[in-house]
């Protein structure tokens, strides 16, 4: 086999320095990705809400029928 196909080409310093800033924004990307979707899933349940009033009306009522039950002090 040839050496080179089998070797990695150095990295640059400048190759690291980028590598680096890109790890710092990672952070700050990922949280605004949350906060786009977290904003996306309140207005679909919104939504959701405002044209089916009754079925979330049901869907709260047991869940507070099954958490209270649960919950039974005694």
């Amino acid at each position: 086999m040839n050496s080179a196909t089998t070797t990695r080409p150095e990295r640059q310093p400048s190759d690291r320095s980028q590598a680096s800033v890109s790890r710092h924004d990672e952070p700050q990307h990922n949280a605004e990705d949350l906060t786009e979707l977290v904003n996306e899933i309140s207005t679909a349940v919104e939504h959701y809400c405002r044209n089916r009033p009754r079925v979330v009306a049901g869907v709260l009522f047991a869940f507070g029928f099954i958490v209270g039950w649960k919950a039974k002090p005694w």
